[in-house]
């Protein structure tokens, strides 16, 4: 964001909270409607585009999740990946099987054993692992700032970047503000629309 849109860290930083502060707004929102009245989204669809219309945000919406789970289980590949070099460096030079594919053998079984690990995760309903959200709430916090104190001591100061000033000015300012909120916000866009039946299910255990 910083180099993209011309902005500062400070300003990059204010996109940030900015864009999760609107994200919030309309979580809850939307989450209200399945928690107070335990309705799930395509109950809630049909009031606004019918019986027959609601189709198509229901499929949309499953369409999405499949496309969003895909995305996070490659990035969750390469987490693994990075947890199997560490232990066995090896694993970064084992033999490509699928060239041209547009990946190669190391990257797609590390998003396999990721993708098996996370099935028993949504096996189970939202609302029997409800607590492993509230446990989540507390863990994650507080491993971001270890991590982050962690980056700081390896690199032996936090650098350059929070020196730099922002390169744009006027117009192009805003517009790089108003772009940096966007991308925030569009990062929980489909959680926008999960919430509705989500707080349903939850409520309901």
């Amino acid at each position: 964001m910083i180099s993209a849109s011309g902005l500062s860290w400070w300003q990059s930083w204010i996109c940030v909270w900015l864009g999760y502060t609107f994200a919030a707004c309309f979580v809850c929102m939307t989450g209200r409607i399945g928690a107070t009245y335990h309705i799930s989204f395509p109950v809630v669809s049909r009031s606004s585009f019918g019986i027959w219309g609601a189709l198509w945000p229901v499929f949309n919406r499953a369409a999405m999740a499949c496309i969003w789970y895909g995305v996070q289980a490659w990035i969750g590949g390469n987490c693994i990946r990075l947890m199997i070099s560490s232990i066995w460096p090896s694993f970064e030079n084992i033999h490509n099987g699928i060239p041209g594919s547009g990946t190669n053998t190391r990257d797609f079984v590390s998003f396999l054993l990721f993708w098996l690990l996370s099935l028993p995760a949504i096996w189970f309903p939202v609302h029997k692992i409800r607590h492993l959200f509230t446990v989540k709430a507390y863990v994650v916090p507080t491993a971001g700032i270890a991590f982050f104190i962690w980056a700081i001591v390896r690199a032996k100061g936090i650098g350059p970047i929070v020196k730099q000033p922002n390169t744009s000015h006027g117009s192009k300012l805003a517009w790089g503000m108003v772009t940096g909120i966007m991308s925030a916000i569009s990062n929980f866009a489909t959680l926008i629309v999960v919430c509705i039946s989500l707080s349903q299910h939850i409520q309901a255990g």
